[in-house]
């Protein structure tokens, strides 16, 4: 295990060659230069064992493919790089489906359309190693370069490029740092515009006026009372203290009064004011400050690599015309962001001291957190408050629809009422008309009585009373027709009376158990019996000399008037009166007066009873117009 110290030339290895193909050993080959300080060199120094190598060449022999006579077999590219490491090289290679001479007029030409991150990346990454480049020239030395694999050739044509990671580097700094900036920049503008509207908001200075008082009363009578101010972290204590019914907060007050004192200023979109805070309460100062720092870092270093890299004469080579320029416009524009947060920082603290906060010991992240947190709250306060007015203006609104709902009901039954009263008011009165005419027609009270009774039993009453008149006209019909008969038989144009009755002259009145007149005068039976110029009643009922029951009588009148003429050609004996006859028409003349009377009772007591109903009737109506006064 000797000579490690001393580095001495390598023997050539004494291995014949093949004579046919065989498999190959995929193994990773250490390059010439290091093998000294291995256990490899001794290895090859020990003494040669006499492989049989014809044996080798027939186990491991490639199985030959017969082919045509005119093709010949295509040689096995070498593959020297690591497997892994060769497949993630090749297929880069195949994505971008460059050719490596391509690569490196890429590299050279610094062409700014065509680079961009995701060529860029893939690239430094690509980049040929140090043991990589030493096989590959290892390999040229006896090998042909055609035999190559493309990730070799690849290595090979990227190699010539003088100084190609500092390229790279600064190309990649180049590319990355306009997306960098661009990040960088709002988070530290978040910290310093936050900073200035919590020092200069006017509506937030309302705020805290109204907090400060409500809290000194409060806390009135104790330590905690006649306080200048407070931390900030109070704000968001002011939805923890409810009211005594727990259905509101000292916040849900605050808005109210604010609106109520500042109605010009509108207090309730006072966070429209602090629209950075928010922002700023998710950007950590730490990793703002770490940030600045690696991007700085990456400047100088991309500087330096620029400095580095020669002009390499004789090659088309832009590299120390475009990048030196381009890393001056970046050294500007980083200049103007790392002052942009120096100031930044400064106003985080003017504003943490003006609250009476250590911005050295309280991070701006957590100074500003507390506000956002005041800032949700508040505005959920809000939607509170305006949604629970909505929901009362609702309520109220329908509240007010049933009421005049309401009021439209007892309007309507009101008028319904006074409707009736005023329909039962004329029928009283048509009543009242009708019982005055039959007065001044004679005095007949069935009228009355048959008015009231419509009035009070309705359209069944009538009905039924039609079915008993029209009983009762057959029955009076019949009798006036035996009455008419007998008096024509007897009449001889004098005057003659007949039990208790009277014939009077045909130029007079004549009256009977019933009545009699002439033809120019109503005549009244039963009820009433009139001309035919006049409407005639029997048993409280009125008709017209045109219906069919007056038609009946007249035709029965005219009848037995022709037979009474016949009749006075008789001789007297022949015209004597059965003074049977007479006596019946007596009887039925006095059960027609006892009807009569009984009638007439009926009469004047319901005659009563409706004078009752109309003067409730009218109370009522005066009790509902009363009522209807006070609702309006």
């Amino acid at each position: 295990m000797g000579g490690f110290a001393k580095k001495t030339a390598l023997p050539k290895m004494n291995v014949p060659k093949a004579k046919v193909p065989v498999k190959n050993f995929n193994w990773t080959k250490i390059p010439a230069n290091k093998i000294n300080d291995t256990l490899f060199m001794d290895a090859i120094k020990l003494k040669d064992p006499g492989v049989d190598f014809s044996q080798l060449e027939e186990l491991f022999a490639k199985k030959v493919i017969e082919k045509k006579e005119a093709t010949l077999a295509k040689p096995t590219k070498v593959s020297l790089i690591d497997s892994r490491r060769s497949q993630n090289v090749g297929l880069f290679l195949n994505l971008m489906k460059m050719s490596p001479r391509q690569f490196k007029t890429l590299v050279l030409n610094m062409d700014e359309k065509i680079w961009d991150q995701d060529l860029i990346t893939p690239m430094l990454a690509s980049v040929p190693q140090a043991e990589e480049m030493t096989a590959i020239k290892a390999y040229l030395e006896t090998g042909s370069p055609d035999l190559l694999g493309d990730v070799e050739k690849y290595f090979l044509e990227m190699d010539s490029v003088p100084f190609l990671k500092a390229r790279l580097n600064s190309i990649n700094f180049k590319i990355g740092f306009t997306p960098k900036y661009n990040d960088l920049k709002p988070d530290i503008e978040l910290i310093k515009n936050a900073s200035k509207q919590m020092r200069k908001s006017p509506k937030l200075l309302k705020i805290i006026q109204l907090v400060l008082l409500f809290g000194n009363f409060l806390n009135g009578g104790t330590n905690r009372g006649d306080a200048h101010g407070f931390k900030l972290g109070a704000l968001k204590k002011l939805v923890d203290t409810k009211s005594m019914d727990n259905k509101s907060s000292l916040l849900h007050h605050l808005i109210n009064v604010a609106r109520e004192k500042f109605p010009e200023d509108d207090l309730s979109n006072f966070p429209e004011e602090l629209s950075a805070v928010v922002g700023a309460s998710r950007v950590p100062l730490s990793n703002l400050q770490s940030e600045m720092a690696t991007f700085k870092k990456e400047l100088i270093d991309a500087e330096k690599d620029v400095e580095s890299v020669p002009k390499v004469p004789n090659i088309p080579d832009t590299f120390q015309t475009t990048m030196p320029r381009a890393l001056k416009a970046c050294r500007e524009e980083f200049e103007y962001l790392d002052v942009l947060f120096e100031e930044a920082q400064q106003e985080y603290q003017k504003t943490a001291e003006l609250w009476g906060e250590n911005g050295k010991q309280m991070q701006p992240e957590q100074f500003f957190e507390m506000m956002a947190e005041f800032i949700t709250l508040f505005q959920k306060t809000v939607t509170e408050i305006e949604t629970a007015r909505l929901k009362a203006e609702k309520a109220k609104k329908k509240a007010e629809e049933a009421e005049k709902k309401r009021i439209l009901e007892e309007e309507k039954a009101r008028l319904k009422e006074e409707e009736r009263a005023r329909k039962a008011e004329k029928a009283e009165a048509d009543a009242d008309a009708r019982k005055k005419k039959i007065a001044a027609q004679g005095g007949n009270e069935e009228g009355i009585m048959d008015s009231a009774l419509a009035h009070m039993k309705g359209g069944e009453a009538f009905a039924q009373r039609r079915q008993e008149r029209k009983t009762k006209q057959a029955e009076e019909a019949e009798y006036m027709n035996s009455i008419m008969g007998t008096l024509a038989s007897i009449s001889t144009g004098g005057k003659q009376e007949i039990s208790g009755g009277s014939r009077r002259n045909s130029t007079q009145p004549s009256e009977s158990p019933g009545s009699r007149r002439n033809s120019t005068q109503p005549t009244e039976i039963s009820g009433s019996r009139r001309n035919s110029t006049q409407p005639t009643e029997i048993s409280g009922s009125r008709r017209n000399s045109e219906q069919g029951g007056i038609s009946e009588k007249e035709n029965s009148t005219s009848a037995d008037a022709s037979n009474g003429s016949n009749e006075m050609n008789r001789s007297p004996s022949e015209t004597q009166v059965d003074a049977s006859d007479v006596g019946d028409a007596d009887d039925r003349a006095i059960r027609r007066e006892q009807r009569r009377k009984e009638r007439e009772a009926e009469a004047r007591q319901m005659e009563a009873d409706a004078e009752r109903k109309k003067q409730e009737r009218r109370e009522r109506l005066a009790k509902l117009r009363q009522q209807s006064s006070d609702n309006v």
